[in-house]
């Protein structure tokens, strides 16, 4: 028997925007409404290359001839309507501005600009299209802008499929892009710079699926680098949020990971900085797609970075089509992954995170609004669990079960529960009864 203990009365902070997406599934903006989805980071946004005319600069401003002050050099209309589509299912975007990954052999897109500077003057003008209404364009809430995704992907130039230049390259294109954005717009959040991660720094080795480069070490040399020199008084270059991906399969191994990037922020002084793990997926390139075990990790892992220094964090990938979307199937059926999301989905509209004490294979969060209360459990293990509760002042009263994708009825749970393999539960509690 596992016991889970859950106190209503003692606050835990706020349900953080974890269950964030990386891109969005057209034709879904009801699911994603009703999963309170937060904001969707857009990086090889319908791939590959953006289509052509999707969020990619070389697709929004395709001759870096033209003049990023003349409207008619800049194609809006695609992505005008795949932000809107975002913006009208409830969530916000990060907007990735740079290019989507290259695996041909001959390198198109990912070359470092000719002209950094006039590269940083198109930025600037497709973020006030997007957030000032320039150039017949909107104004959305996009509060997040990253400058460029995985330069750090591999140590060799010619073979890095996310930037062919070198680090001093990259450091000089974060510099230039991210002080004119932020004096043009300083209510917004710039940063960046989607590091691969920090496998060596945990311990873990790096993930094959993750096609990222098998010299770990390499990624902690760049992240350390890279905070060295926006940390410098002298650089001006802000850093308001950065961003890092991770494509380990453990919760234990991604909360280390956590911890490593918020001393690392704070041993550089960036104690403001935000920490957000845009790219993460626990069972990626297919493994699990589809199957109980993948909505119980990716449960176990929305857990995990609740509890752990992480500000925001987005699945990789939403995509329908995408090779890592474990979300949907390929004929956009939810799939007990997005399960997962729709459970932290309801603790999120709750808001005030409540203290939760369990063990795994078990993982637990819970929420109040002061009125109601739910209690959310995972079972990550191949064996049924018998769940008992203790409730300060509390007392559970029903359970939805999910069986497939889906949550069933409202079933009793005064007595306890029992969990299925890999099975999710969402638990409603009420005031315990006063004896006469």
């Amino acid at each position: 028997m596992d016991r889970i203990f859950v106190d209503f009365s003692r606050p835990a902070g706020s349900v953080k925007p974890l269950h964030g997406t990386g891109n969005f599934a057209r034709g879904h903006g009801a699911d994603f409404r009703r999963a309170s989805i937060p904001f969707c980071r857009l990086h090889d946004t319908e791939y590959p290359f953006g289509s052509g005319v999707y969020v990619d600069v070389h697709c929004v401003f395709p001759d870096m001839d033209r003049d990023p002050a003349d409207p008619t050099a800049y194609r809006f209309y695609h992505t005008d309507r795949y932000l809107r589509e975002i913006d009208e299912a409830g969530a916000r975007t990060i907007y990735r501005l740079g290019e989507s990954i290259d695996h041909l052999p001959r390198k198109t897109f990912v070359h470092p600009p000719r002209d950094p500077e006039k590269w940083a003057a198109v930025c600037e003008g497709i973020v006030a299209h997007f957030t000032e209404g320039w150039a017949d364009g909107m104004r959305l809430d996009v509060p997040y802008w990253e400058i460029w995704n995985e330069p750090d992907n591999e140590p060799d130039p010619a073979k890095n499929p996310m930037w062919t230049g070198t680090p001093e390259q990259y450091f000089a294109l974060y510099a230039v892009t991210a002080r004119r954005l932020k004096r043009r717009f300083p209510h917004l959040k710039i940063g960046g710079f989607a590091s691969c991660g920090f496998y060596a720094a945990a311990g873990a080795e790096p993930v094959p699926a993750a096609r990222s480069s098998d010299r770990a070490e390499y990624f902690l040399w760049f992240a350390e680098e890279f905070l060295r020199r926006v940390s410098d008084p002298d650089s001006g270059a802000p850093l308001d949020f950065f961003s890092w991906h991770s494509y380990a399969d453990e919760p234990a191994v991604n909360a280390r990971f956590a911890r490593y990037a918020r001393n690392l922020l704070d041993r550089f002084g960036l104690t403001d900085c935000e920490s957000i793990l845009d790219e993460w997926n626990p069972r990626p390139a297919g493994r699990c797609f589809g199957l109980p075990e993948d909505g119980a990790a990716v449960f176990a892992h929305l857990c995990t970075f609740q509890r752990e220094p992480v500000d925001a964090a987005a699945y990789y990938d939403a995509q329908p089509t995408s090779s890592y979307c474990g979300l949907f199937d390929l004929q956009g059926r939810p799939q007990p992954a997005w399960a997962a999301f729709e459970a932290f989905g309801e603790l999120f509209r709750l808001g005030r995170c409540a203290e939760t004490v369990c063990a795994p294979p078990l993982y637990a969060a819970a929420a109040s609004d002061g009125t109601a209360r739910l209690l959310a459990v995972g079972n990550l293990s191949d064996r049924p669990r018998e769940l008992r509760f203790d409730a300060p002042d509390t007392r559970p009263v029903s359970a939805r079960l999910l069986h497939g994708a889906a949550f069933g009825p409202a079933v009793p749970a005064e007595r306890g529960l029992s969990l299925a393999p890999w099975q999710l539960a969402l638990i409603s509690f009420a005031p315990a009864k006063i004896a006469p």
